[in-house]
């Protein structure tokens, strides 16, 4: 059998091309039935659905372990998180505890000081003042990752400031 293959141009620049298998004198026609032809085509697409259903399968098993080898790494960046999570929020509740420490030592001074400019002169009647502070706590928590299973949980710590 010989190929012929040619390209042509036409007027205004159209490009196309025209091929053809054309039989020479070595080619040799194999002349089968029909019924032949028909088992073999069933046959081919019989194998074709085999090897369908196997990329499909593989396909689904490469889906499968991507996923796997996805969830593994988010699973050690999470732990890696939390573990970051929790060790500021140890510094940061020590942070407190000093914080706390000073802020009482400040305002004893606080306090004398409010208390010395508190004489007669002034004209305020000692039974009624108090003296202001000058810290105050509304809420004393810090968040902590805890890891229950599979599971990573955000909790709230609270943070007992006048635990000694």
């Amino acid at each position: 059998m010989v190929l012929d293959f040619n390209i042509k141009v036409r007027p205004h620049g159209y490009v196309y091309s025209d091929f053809g298998f054309y039989p020479s004198k070595y080619t040799e026609i194999e002349v089968t039935p029909p019924q032949d032809t028909i088992a073999k085509l069933e046959a081919d697409i019989a194998d074709l659905e085999i090897m369908s259903n196997q990329l499909a399968q593989a396909k689904q098993q490469n889906q499968q372990q991507t996923l796997e080898s996805k969830i593994e790494f988010g699973v050690q960046e999470l732990e890696q998180i939390a573990e970051r999570i929790n060790y500021l929020a140890a510094q940061l509740e020590i942070e407190m505890h000093n914080f706390k420490t000073v802020a009482v030592e400040v305002n004893k001074n606080y306090h004398q000081q409010q208390l010395n400019s508190n004489n007669p002169e002034n004209n305020l009647k000692p039974n009624r003042w108090i003296p202001l502070n000058i810290w105050d706590i509304h809420f004393s928590s810090i968040p902590t990752i805890i890891k229950r299973g599979t599971k990573f949980i955000i909790v709230e710590k609270i943070v007992n400031l006048f635990k000694y």
